[in-house]
């Protein structure tokens, strides 16, 4: 803090407050500076001696206080402190007359010094859905969080405050001597354990902790879905039918990614030997057994048998513990007596209706039955395919059939071909499905339909719903992995996409383009769908900040303030007192910063030029060094007259720092009020008032020295208003001549002079009716003419004699003002 616009009233009857300036301006760590406080009133400096000033310190783990002495200019008192350690702390002031102060204070790092590891983890917020890789990085870096690059080897262990929430892939990590910074990739696990975690990375002496990981809980009301997908399947022969189970928010046919396996079982009976007697050991087609739902999907099916040829209703029915579901569906088993789908023949429906088969190679028949489909990127389980003939009965395949199927977006979802084996009714259909809905998608409406050519009549797709990721609701993230940068280093530039905040990846093949730049050269690379976190290795090649544009597709752009950060001095401070006075020397300082404003030391010796825009103002070094190993320098300035100038500090590599300075002179502005005319033997009062840049001095001492009259009593000092006031008794038939001297210990001294005419040809008699009602003077709060009177007795005696009558006058004073002491 600089010194202070200096005010320069005050009173014994209101307390002062303190002013502080620091030298330099910003303390490191294991290095001392000095503290100068002073009296100021306001924001204005009062130039009065600070007496028993006391200062201690709330942490000397932080700030120490050494000592505490008076400085050459006498109204300044000097603290020498010790910055201990990095950090912030108060210092009390106290003293006398001073309304005691606390004085916060900022001690900041070396930034030679290794004192602590900076954690960060990219991204931080996951879904239990996956996916479920993140990356966390350690950073060397001193008291303040600027980066150090190591002195030798520096061995971290990285631990994780909840292992149940997530795995690191490396729990040793080494800071490579002349590097600042390491890392590696954690595993969030699919377990279905949510909630907040940290990681802790430890070093010798040092210790850090990421910011929080979290993991969105799972939807807490689940469901198990059962799906059959045909009403009807034809019995003839070897026939089969699939039970399938999704794992879906409850009341909704939404898919859920199972955090664990998920057991469920089923049973199935029928009614076809409901009324007959049968052997244990009969097949009578019920079958009992479970689906497992693997941990990272949503689904699961099994088959069961139905009896060849014969007709009746199967009722399946699935149980779950976890989560609680039971539901059951029923499938019939019907038959005809040809069941080829190619058959020129009759077939005969179990309604004894004859129904002709068209000529054909049997993929006429296909139709498709399909599940509610997630978003995973993987290859899912879409629904079933199986003939029916063109009454909508089921028939059987008499050959091997390929079949193919199509969708409403084969970019999103890429079937794979069906192979239906003879004597098969119906197969399982597969397809590799995209990592988020495309814009444009009906989600509610996916079409589905196999691909074959229909004579004289149309085939109407099938509609699935889709769930997922909504390539609309992407938000593209760049991030760099570590939090601060050094110029002349490589590090990497995490990018991602982001759903509600979660992570999600990449949903399709894509061209990656990032802005040009003058301070960062940044790699490109294809990103692939299906991709999570995509690093991309990026060299800081100068110091300053940009602004990086992150392009993937239609996307959009993500962007990115990067600042690199160099380990040499940015720029140059000047500090000074805000005023400085004539005659009495400030001492400047000049300190170094880099490019975070933090204080930084010279890696070599810095030469600085100074510059005075107006040399007959003040005084300075033309050249100074800051040495190698130093942050600061000081020196002496030696103000000349009053007024403001500019000046500038100039150095190699560094940019031009100027400075305004403002000089006042301790020379008061004196005015003196008197009369311009009294009579001859009249008392009057005069009054003297001292100011600094129009503001009033108090406390600066008065001489008086009268000729031509008789000083009765003064004021010896100014007070509260700058003013001293004199009561002065007429003894000259001319002029009274009035000289008022006015200096301090501080101020140099100064005179006022005034001459008073007296009127010495008019006659007046004391107490006429006319005159205005006398009022006494009041100096000090004494009566000037009690005094008056018995001193003058024999010259009043003269005057009655020669005059016949007396009178007594005063100028009106607004306020009485106490004698000083």
């Amino acid at each position: 803090m600089s010194i202070l616009t200096p005010s320069l009233t005050y009173g014994a009857d209101s307390n002062f407050e303190f002013g502080t300036r620091f030298i330099p301006t910003k303390l490191v760590e294991d290095k001392e500076g000095i503290i100068q406080i002073f009296a100021k009133k306001g924001t204005s400096l009062v130039p009065e001696k600070i007496l028993g000033l006391t200062v201690t310190s709330l942490d000397s783990k932080i700030i120490r206080v050494l000592n505490v002495k008076d400085s050459e200019s006498g109204f300044v008192s000097e603290v020498t402190v010790k910055g201990i350690k990095a950090g912030t702390t108060k210092l009390f002031l106290a003293a006398p007359g001073f309304a005691s102060q606390e004085l916060p204070v900022t001690v900041y790092g070396n930034v030679f010094n290794q004192e602590q590891l900076l954690v960060k983890v990219v991204p931080d917020t996951f879904s239990s859905d996956g996916p479920f890789r993140g990356l966390v990085s350690v950073e060397l870096a001193d008291a303040d969080g600027f980066p150090v690059k190591a002195a030798e080897d520096i061995s971290v262990a990285l631990n994780v405050a909840n292992n149940n929430i997530l795995d690191i892939s490396q729990e040793n990590l080494v800071i490579k001597k002349g590097e600042y910074f390491t890392g590696t990739h954690f595993i969030v696990k699919d377990s279905g354990n949510t909630g907040k975690t940290n990681i802790f990375a430890t070093a010798p002496g040092m210790e850090a902790k990421s910011n929080i990981i979290t993991v969105d809980e799972q939807a807490e009301d689940l469901q198990v879905k059962l799906y059959l997908l045909r009403e009807k399947i034809n019995t003839f022969g070897s026939s089969k039918a699939y039970v399938i189970v999704q794992l879906q928010l409850k009341d909704s046919e939404e898919p859920v990614i199972a955090s664990k396996d998920i057991t469920v079982k089923y049973k199935v009976s029928n009614d076809i030997f409901a009324n007959q007697n049968t052997s244990p050991n009969a097949n009578i087609g019920d079958k009992v057994g479970t689906i497992t739902i693997n941990k990272g999907t949503y689904w699961g099916y099994d088959t069961f048998s139905l009896l060849s040829g014969v007709k009746g209703e199967y009722l399946v029915t699935i149980t779950s513990g976890d989560p609680l579901s039971l539901e059951s569906d029923t499938i019939q088993g019907v038959f005809y007596d040809q069941p080829h789908a190619n058959s020129n023949t009759p077939q005969v429906a179990e309604t004894s209706q004859n129904t002709q088969s068209g000529s054909n190679d049997g993929d006429r028949f296909v139709k498709f039955a399909g599940l509610p489909i997630f978003a995973t990127g993987n290859k899912e389980l879409l629904g079933i395919i199986f003939l029916e003939d063109d009454q909508e009965f089921p028939i059987i395949s008499d050959k091997n059939l390929e079949i193919k199927l199509d969708s409403s977006d084969s970019d999103f979802l890429e079937i794979d071909d069906v192979f239906l084996q003879i004597g098969e009714g119906s197969a399982l259909v597969f397809g590799k499905v995209g990592n988020s809905i495309p814009d444009g998608i009906n989600s509610d409406e996916f079409e589905i339909n196999p691909v074959v050519e229909v004579a004289n009549e149309s085939v109407s797709p099938t509609s699935v719903e889709v769930f997922g990721p909504d390539e609309t609701k992407l938000k593209l993230i760049a991030e760099p992995l570590i939090p601060k940068v050094l110029k002349d280093t490589e590090f990497p530039i995490v990018l991602y996409f982001t759903e509600n905040s979660q992570l999600t990846k990449f949903p399709k093949n894509s061209n990656l383009f990032v802005s040009p730049s003058k301070i960062f050269d940044v790699e490109t690379k294809p990103v692939m769908s299906g991709d999570d976190l995509i690093m991309l290795n990026t060299k800081a090649i100068d110091s300053g900040s940009d602004t990086l544009q992150f392009t993937v597709n239609d996307f959009q752009d993500a962007t990115k303030t990067i600042e690199s950060l160099s380990l040499k001095p940015a720029n140059i401070v000047i500090d000074h007192s805000e005023t400085i006075f004539t005659g009495t020397n400030d001492v400047f300082s000049v300190q170094l910063v880099n490019s975070q404003n933090l204080p930084v030391f010279a890696t070599e010796d810095i030469e600085i030029t100074f510059v005075v825009n107006d040399e007959s103002k003040i005084q300075v070094p033309h050249t100074l060094t800051i040495k190698k190993g130093e942050y600061y320098t000081l020196f002496d300035a030696g103000p000349k007259t009053s007024g403001t100038t500019e000046i500038s500090a100039l150095s190699e590599g560094l940019p031009l720092s100027t400075t305004n300075i403002k000089i006042s002179s301790l020379v008061p502005s004196l005015l003196l009020n008197a009369p311009e005319i009294i009579e001859n033997g009249e008392v009057f009062t005069v009054k003297v008032q001292a100011k600094q840049d129009d503001l009033p001095l108090s406390g600066l001492g008065v001489q008086w020295n009268v000729d031509g009259g008789m000083l009765q009593l003064s004021d010896s000092k100014t007070g509260t208003t700058g003013e001293a006031i004199a009561s002065i008794i007429s003894t000259s038939e001319k002029a009274v001549n009035i000289k008022a001297s006015v200096s301090s210990s501080y101020y140099s001294p100064s005179t006022v002079a005034k001459t008073v005419r007296v009127n010495s040809t008019s006659e007046f008699l004391a107490f006429a009716e006319e005159e205005p009602q006398f009022i006494k003077p009041e100096i000090g709060g004494i009566d000037p003419v009690v005094i008056i009177v018995p001193t003058i007795i024999i010259l009043m005696g003269y005057m009655l004699i020669k005059k016949g009558t007396i009178k007594i006058k005063n100028t009106s004073i607004t306020k009485q003002v106490p004698l000083q002491k």
